[in-house]
């Protein structure tokens, strides 16, 4: 929490508690240590969704930090790991909280954007994959409203 500790003792022109600052810094290097080497591993023996989870762990870690520019870099590259369009989502919209969080209107406002921009595709995406089912239905049955009789 060092990043945040500093921004709100700065914003409030409040002193900094250097003993607590670097208890908070040692913490914060300690877990992303952990976190570094839980990513180099699952790049050496794990497949491409360890991977991704590990990056995306480290964005969801800088963002309980508060530390706005580190989160949003590792979502974004949990973003470019990210193969459906679900998961895309999922971190699109944790870069949307982070905004949420820092007051970011230009971040919400681009994200929010890109997630309607996949949630589009989506939507294209089944659809086109449905309509040649209904139509065969269709074709088979007969258009009918209502509860189909067995032939």
């Amino acid at each position: 929490m060092a990043p945040l500790y500093k921004l709100v003792t700065a914003e409030l022109g409040v002193p900094v508690d250097e003993a607590l600052l670097a208890k908070l810094s040692e913490a914060n290097s300690e877990q992303v240590k952990k976190l570094t080497d839980a990513l180099e591993s699952a790049k050496t023996n794990a497949g491409e969704t360890e991977v991704k989870d590990a990056i995306l762990a480290h964005g969801d870690y800088f963002a309980s930090i508060g530390d706005k520019d580190k989160a949003t870099e590792w979502y974004e590259k949990a973003f470019e790991k990210s193969v459906g369009a679900g998961t895309k989502l999922d971190v699109i919209f944790s870069i949307i909280r982070v905004g949420f969080f820092w007051h970011d209107l230009a971040l919400i406002k681009k994200n929010i954007e890109r997630a309607r921009k996949y949630v589009l595709f989506f939507f294209l995406q089944v659809t086109a994959n449905m309509i040649p089912i209904f139509c065969k239905q269709i074709d088979r049955d007969g258009w009918r409203l209502g509860p189909t009789q067995p032939p």
